[in-house]
């Protein structure tokens, strides 16, 4: 199906920085959710390029995934951040 390997970076990203959120159980900061999302992206971005270089030709390295990778990871924190400020 098109546009289904978006999605599934995207969630996975997603899982990835509300795994991250969890071990981290401390009150987040502003720098706390911008060193989470800085560490995806860079993650993200480095399993493309490992993907590029490392597979025979059969994978890509693809903007599409790596911005899917960073929404998922950003949307997380969003939903988490709203979710905390209606809490208190």
């Amino acid at each position: 199906l098109e546009g289904t390997d978006k999605v599934i970076h995207f969630l996975m990203y997603f899982v990835m920085a509300l795994m991250i959120c969890w071990c981290a159980r401390i009150q987040m900061r502003l720098v706390h959710y911008l060193g989470i999302i800085l560490f995806c992206s860079i993650y993200g971005f480095i399993m493309e390029i490992l993907q590029l270089t490392l597979t025979c030709g059969d994978r890509t390295f693809s903007w599409g995934d790596t911005t899917a990778n960073i929404a998922g990871a950003v949307t997380l924190l969003a939903v988490r951040h709203i979710s905390f400020r209606r809490n208190t």
